[in-house]
Order: C-alpha cells, then sequence, then structure tokens
C-alpha cells in the first residue's frame, strides 16, 4: 500500500520515517517530497510504501493516534476511478493510465492536464514509471486532493500505430500495424476495439479448450430450454456444432461488422494482414488485454 504522510517535520530523515512504519510491517520505501526550486529542501510531506495492506492500515491508525501522520488517510483511500491519454507521434504511441478516488476528478480538465504532462514527462524522461510516480506526488498530489496511482505508463512501437480513447476517458485501444496501412483506418479500428471488445484477433487464434467449453454450455442450455430438452444429445450436438463459426466469428476482430458499417467486416475495412501479431491492446480501466495470432495473455495493472 501507498501511505501519504503529511506535516513533517523538516528535519526527519527518511530512514527516521521508515523506522517509525517499520515496527509495524516491512518497508519497501519511504521517500520526502522535495521541492527542487529550494535546493530540494522537503516539503513536510511524502510517501511510505508498505508491504502488507493489513501492516499497513495498523501502521496508519497507531501513528494517528501518536501525531505523525494527519494527512496519513488520503493514501489508504482506493483509488477506482481512473483516466487514460495516449498520444501518438512519429510512429510511437504514448499510453498513460492513472488512477484517482472520484470520478468529479478523473473528468476535469486538470486531471486530463495531468495526462498530457505525464506524456511530456515520459518523451523527455522516458517510460520509468517510479520516476513518473514522484513526479505526480511532488507536482500534482496536494494540487489535485487524492491519492493518484499511475497504473500505465509505456511507449509502444510499430511501422503504423494508432489509439483511440473513448469520451469517458475510461477505455482505449492501440493498434500497430504493418508499413502502408491507412493510418485513418487503423484509428477507425481501434474506436471499433473499445465498443466491440474482441477476444481474438482471427478464428485461428481460439484454442479447442475454448470452443469445447462453449459448445458444453450451449448443450446445458438446450437441455434446460423445454422445446430442445427433450431431442436427442447427438442432435443437439450437431445443432451446435453449426453455431460454432458464429460463435468464434463474434469474439474476433477480423470477422467482426465493423461499427461504422456491419454489413463490411472488419478484416475487408482494414486488410486481412495489416494488423500485426501482437499489436492490439485493449485498455480496460486497469486492464490491459494483448491480442496475439498465436495466443493471448492478460496483464493486470497493480
Amino acid at each position: 500500500m501507498n501511505i501519504y504522510v503529511g506535516n513533517l517535520a523538516y528535519s526527519l530523515r527518511e530512514d527516521e520515517l521508515a523506522n517509525e512504519f517499520a515496527n509495524y510491517g516491512e518497508v519497501t520505501s519511504a521517500k520526502f517530497i522535495v521541492d527542487r526550486d529550494n535546493n530540494n529542501r522537503s516539503k513536510g510531506f511524502g510517501f511510505v510504501e508498505m508491504a502488507d495492506d493489513e501492516a499497513a492500515k495498523k501502521a496508519i491508525e497507531e501513528l494517528r493516534k501518536k501525531g505523525l501522520s494527519k494527512a496519513a488517510k488520503k493514501a489508504d483511500r482506493e483509488a477506482f476511478e481512473w483516466g487514460i491519454e495516449i498520444t501518438v507521434e512519429d510512429g510511437k504511441a504514448y499510453l498513460v493510465t492513472v488512477a484517482c478516488e472520484t470520478d468529479f476528478l478523473a473528468i476535469s480538465d486538470k486531471f486530463k492536464a495531468m495526462l498530457k504532462d505525464l506524456v511530456k514527462f515520459m518523451k523527455e524522461n522516458g517510460s520509468d514509471i517510479e520516476k513518473a510516480q514522484s513526479f505526480v506526488n511532488s507536482d500534482y498530489a496536494m494540487e489535485l486532493g487524492e491519492n493518484l496511482i499511475i497504473k500505465d505508463f509505456r511507449v509502444i512501437e510499430a511501422p503504423v500505430v494508432a489509439g483511440y480513447v473513448h469520451s469517458n476517458g475510461k477505455v482505449a485501444a492501440i493498434l500497430s500495424a504493418k508499413e502502408g496501412t491507412d493510418t485513418d483506418k487503423l484509428k477507425q479500428v481501434a474506436m471499433h476495439v473499445t465498443a466491440a471488445n474482441p477476444e481474438y484477433l482471427s478464428p485461428s487464434d481460439i484454442s479447442e479448450e475454448i470452443v469445447e467449453k462453449e459448445k458444453n454450455l450451449q448443450l446445458e442450455i438446450m437441455k434446460n430450454d423445454p422445446k430442445m430438452g427433450n431431442k436427442p444429445e447427438q442432435v443437439l450436438l450437431k445443432i451446435i456444432e453449426g453455431k460454432m463459426g458464429k460463435f468464434k466469428s463474434e469474439i474476433s476482430l477480423l470477422e467482426q461488422g465493423f461499427v461504422i458499417d456491419p454489413n463490411v467486416k472488419v478484416k475487408d475495412f482494414i486488410g486481412e494482414d495489416s494488423i500485426k501479431a501482437g499489436a492490439i491492446s485493449l485498455i480496460i480501466g486497469f486492464l490491459l488485454v494483448i491480442f496475439y495470432m498465436i495466443y493471448k495473455y492478460f496483464i493486470y495493472l497493480q
């Protein structure tokens, strides 16, 4: 847990701050926020990271009693809202996701300006998330008044890359494609991804295990259907087999009907071989889903 600690004596050292919390559990880091325009003098507040959330809560409770941290309550409030910024320049997509406590802040102009400043910070300093978090802590935490946690901070490069952030600022997609792909069309497909939420790039990516699981599910549904339940199981299985093509198409990006014109498949709009393997990133809050032609995996942003 990341704990905001305020009202600190300017003479207090970081190791002394860490020791105060170490009495309750493992401390992984303790840092003061410094004033870069005043000889790196402590600003009187900082952050302590503890490995165990329960130990952190206990430390906050006990240290409040001692008067050490009047403002510690801020960082133990859960940050379940978020905002996403994607900036695409010169074959690079700069992705920033920051969590906060309230939707009121997440949709504010100040929060959106911070996201853009983080993109600028990434361009100038690289994609070191710890440095970026320190930047947020020192320049925005007090001003915006909420617990701010960077959940994703990375650069995605490709011959052609496009990104799209939904108007709610909470769902986004990044696609990369081979040289010569139409950038405007790729951005429209990125928009499609945020709306249609495909699970795979193409039907060939879907494992037999997933298909069998769907078949068993459909079989149970049919057996419980008064109109279908009295039919022999082999008949039901034949019906289900005929539905599998549609099932695969509905969850595969290239076979989906394009949201702007459902009569056109995505593969016909953008080109079946345009989108690169492993190049579809769907960002939903703290969940980044990357689809591969061979397999897919999920990265849960913590």
